[in-house]
């Protein structure tokens, strides 16, 4: 039996397994999120700036509500990322793995 045969063998999988593979690497990518936004909270906390992406953000949210331009919108984004990547994913991720 060539390894070539043994491929094709499962050949019917082969969509499955590359969709559950892509998923899998998306979500460990979505897993350092957390390491990113726990340092951003850091850098609000400290006075320090935040990223280009993220201060972005924070100033279109601002524009586009009422909400003054302090930093509780900066912490509410990123502690709302925190809780996105790691409550709303974890009964998804198991579907998909």
């Amino acid at each position: 039996m060539a390894f070539r045969d043994l491929v094709y063998y499962y050949k019917t999988y082969w969509a499955i397994a590359i969709v559950s593979i892509a998923l899998t690497s998306l979500f460990q990518i979505i897993d350092l999120m957390v390491p990113y936004a726990i340092g951003q909270i850091l850098n609000v906390l400290s006075g320090q700036p935040i990223d280009r992406l993220l201060q972005g953000l924070v100033d279109w949210i601002e524009r586009a509500s009422v909400l003054p331009a302090d930093t509780p919108v900066a912490l509410a984004i990123l502690l709302g990322l925190i809780f996105l990547v790691t409550v709303i994913r974890a009964p998804i991720q198991p579907w998909f793995e």
